[in-house]
């Protein structure tokens, strides 16, 4: 009876440290835990303003090809928080998130350099229209990325989940901005 007591009295700081080890990795695993759901909040909070800055600046650019003003706005330089945090976006946020915010600002991103292509920029702040700025595809390109901007900050804000990407309509709306003008000869 000695021997076994002896044997259980050696295992017991083994033991004891072992239990520590094992309380103080749950404790760090939920401190992180909940440094992430804080972390993840705050990013969702940055992206929902400025996915709401970046639909105000579409549905002014919407009035302004209605009125026909001859000019957009450009809505490249709201796009801070998503540029600053690409990184972060992979850890904090869910894959379908993630998925709806990076089409999203790749579509801005190709509205921009349509505009660029086909309007005169102004300061870097606005464009020009021109007879070829093809305001009837702009009005739609416009029209279907809002529509997913309402769906993001919607799944953002934790409303609902983002809508399915609408690629195939949008590569279609981009070929009919990239479709090929009728060559110029010159003198005719």
């Amino acid at each position: 009876m000695e021997i076994s007591g002896l044997s259980t009295f050696h295992l017991f700081p083994v033991l004891f440290m072992l239990a520590v080890v094992a309380i103080n990795h749950v404790i760090v695993y939920r401190r992180t835990e909940k440094r992430y759901a804080i972390e993840a909040e705050r990013l969702c909070a940055g992206l929902t303003a400025e996915l709401r800055m970046l639909r105000e600046l579409y549905d002014q650019n919407l009035g302004l090809l209605e009125a026909k003003a001859g000019y957009l706005l450009s809505t490249r330089s709201p796009v801070v928080v998503y540029k600053s945090n690409l990184g972060r976006l992979t850890s904090l946020l869910d894959a379908s998130i993630i998925q709806q915010l990076v089409t999203i600002f790749a579509r801005n991103e190709q509205i921009e350099a349509l505009l660029a292509a086909h309007a005169t920029s102004k300061a870097g702040l606005t464009f020009q229209l021109t007879a070829e700025s093809k305001i009837d595809a702009l009005k739609e390109l416009y029209q279907q990325t809002a529509r997913e901007l309402d769906w993001a900050r919607m799944a953002l804000e934790g409303r609902g989940d983002p809508a399915p990407s609408a690629h195939l309509r949008f590569a279609s709306t981009v070929g009919l901005l990239f479709s090929p003008q009728p060559s110029r000869q010159p003198g005719g």
